[in-house]
């Protein structure tokens, strides 16, 4: 599996086949200046319309629990464990980690700075996709 979870989220919802993400993969490593959504717009693999609604979805739906499973931080157990704690006190899902020792503070900051920089870049590629447009 690549590192590209915006890519692997159209493999998954079969927007893009497995050997385009790879191609746009290979780009991007060549131009590491270019978001990957850029290069399949680019490589007329997505249109602006499907571009925008999948990134939409996605990014909406990037969960911390999400990104510290992605990084071998946390198990799916723990964050069922701490989801199920969450419903029931309304605490923290990171508070409820640490507590858990499921992860440290540390951990925790650098998958909320992961985050915020997924939806910067989300929010930086629609406004230049708009300007091409």
């Amino acid at each position: 599996m690549s590192k590209n979870l915006f890519g692997e989220h159209l493999v998954s919802e079969e927007v893009i086949t497995r050997e385009v993400l790879e191609r746009a993969i290979e780009i991007q490593l060549e131009k590491p200046y270019l978001r990957i959504g850029e290069i399949l717009f680019s490589m007329g693999a997505i249109s602006f319309h499907c571009l925008d609604r999948y990134l939409k979805d996605f990014h909406q739906d990037i969960r911390i629990g999400q990104l510290l499973i992605y990084r071998g931080i946390i198990s799916q157990a723990d964050l069922e464990k701490a989801l199920n704690i969450q419903e029931r006190d309304q605490e923290l899902l990171g508070k409820i980690l640490i507590g858990m020792s499921a992860c440290t503070e540390t951990q925790i900051q650098r998958v909320l700075q992961t985050q915020h920089r997924y939806r910067e870049g989300f929010e930086k590629l629609v406004k230049s996709m708009k300007e091409k447009d």
